[in-house]
């Protein structure tokens, strides 16, 4: 009677064997399996932040091309003026000098 106690103990103890390596096994897939979903949603989210930055900033390179062009035309705008001051002021002088 010991003897059939010993091979059920036995027996018994490698089914527990068994089912322990395919519950570490099952574990093992599992935990392999959401590192692959973690892994997938990380490189979304990273894309997608790449994106949302990527239009931010061609929104802001897109409002500095408007502030150039303006200060161009601006800067045009002033010489053209510098220019009438000049001519005024020339001939300004010229009058002054003849008056003398």
């Amino acid at each position: 009677m010991a003897s059939f106690g010993i091979v059920c103990f036995r027996y018994t103890n490698w089914c527990l064997r068994g089912d322990i390596r395919e519950k570490i096994n099952d574990v093992d897939d599992r935990t392999t399996d959401g590192l692959q979903m973690m892994k997938e949603q990380l490189r979304e989210y990273v894309w997608d932040t790449i994106g949302s930055s990527e239009n931010k900033l061609a929104g802001k390179d897109n409002a500095l091309e408007s502030m150039v062009t303006t200060l161009k035309e601006d800067i045009n705008e002033l010489k053209g003026e510098l220019k009438i001051f000049k001519a005024v002021v020339g001939n300004g002088m010229l009058t002054s000098k003849s008056k003398q």
